[in-house]
């Protein structure tokens, strides 16, 4: 975690509850990694019959792909 904190891709923030849990969000670079992260999914539903990935999940991306992608930006950005 401490890497992709000083990627700039995750911040941390300590847990209101339990002081001695961190709770991680992506920032706006780390966002800016859903395409390719889908694209790797998509990938390996093609390529690895073990893949753990929906065929739900599977179905949205290939039926309206930047659609998809737009979906999850947004709701990602609610969350920062």
């Amino acid at each position: 975690m401490n890497s992709l904190e000083k990627a700039g891709l995750i911040k941390s923030k300590r847990d209101k509850i339990n002081k001695s849990r961190f709770n991680y969000s992506l920032t706006e670079k780390g966002i800016d990694l859903v395409p390719v992260i889908l694209e790797i999914i998509n990938w390996s539903s093609k390529h690895d019959k073990k893949t753990a990935a929906p065929k739900e999940f599977i179905n949205r991306i290939e039926k309206n792909r930047d659609h998809f992608i737009n979906e999850i930006k947004k709701d990602l950005k609610n969350k920062i």
